[in-house]
């Protein structure tokens, strides 16, 4: 009956033959809408025969052993299967106690921790971040923000060790010297000096149009004057004295570094 209402009802996709495990010929039905509609009204036709044949079949096969069923339900219960019975129930009777001892066991586990956390707490001790017990490992996300932290308190301590370490070096420094012109740069001097007056007069008053020659002078000029000046490089004491020792507290940046997070 099952199997004509499904046919008749899904046949065109193939359910069917799904149910039947006929899985290829399923695909083809689903595709093709049960093979143009042929297929499905083939299989609805052979359903509809195997239904009338095994309801046939059925109303024999109550006939001949309908007083057989009757006298057998009146029979005992076989040896065999009242053993069988019997271990099964001492099999549950079994789990049953060892999954009450495992339940047992696990409760004085948690009491036990209870009391030790309360302890903790009395004494005035914080519990380490990152663990939820004693024995427990710690979760993904604990280790990761634990190795941030530390890998944080590392780059701050280099940071400060090497601040430290560049107060020690000596400061560079650049002074400025000069030396008296003597009388053929000076007389130089003066004369592009005149040069560039009266070049920028006849500028102002048109008498040329083009007053590019006085960079050019004015370059000459500059020249004989980087003549009588040098620079000397020093080096300046530094701050701190080399010889005393480095001191970084490094147990104020761990404490400053893990109150962020």
């Amino acid at each position: 009956m099952v199997n004509f209402l499904v046919t008749f009802f899904g046949g065109f996709l193939g359910i069917h033959r799904f149910m039947q495990k006929k899985y290829v010929t399923g695909f083809i039905w689903l595709f093709t809408c049960g093979l143009f509609g042929v297929g499905w009204f083939v299989d609805i036709c052979i359903a509809f025969f195997q239904m009338v044949k095994g309801r046939e079949n059925e109303g024999e096969k109550k006939a001949d052993t309908g007083q057989a069923n009757l006298s057998g339900a009146r029979q005992a219960i076989q040896p065999q299967e009242r053993q069988k019975g019997q271990q099964e129930a001492g099999q549950a009777t079994q789990r049953g106690q060892q999954e009450a001892g495992q339940a047992t066991e696990r409760g004085q586990q948690e009491a036990r921790r209870a009391v030790q956390a309360a302890q903790r707490i009395q004494a005035g001790q914080s519990q380490p971040s990152g663990q939820t017990g004693e024995g427990e490992k710690k979760g993904f996300w604990a280790e990761v923000k634990e190795k941030a932290i530390k890998n944080r308190q590392e780059a701050a301590i280099r940071a400060a060790y090497k601040k430290e370490e560049e107060k020690r070096k000596p400061k560079i420094k650049k002074i400025r010297h000069t030396r008296e012109f003597t009388p053929e740069e000076r007389q130089t001097l003066d004369m592009l000096n005149m040069e560039i007056i009266k070049m920028e007069s006849d500028y102002k008053n048109k008498r040329i149009t083009d007053n590019s020659g006085v960079l050019r002078l004015l370059f000459q000029k500059k020249a004989i004057e980087s003549r009588a000046e040098w620079y000397e490089t020093i080096e300046l004491p530094p701050e701190v004295d080399p010889d005393t020792p480095i001191y970084v507290d490094e147990e104020a940046i761990r404490n400053s570094i893990t109150e962020l997070f």
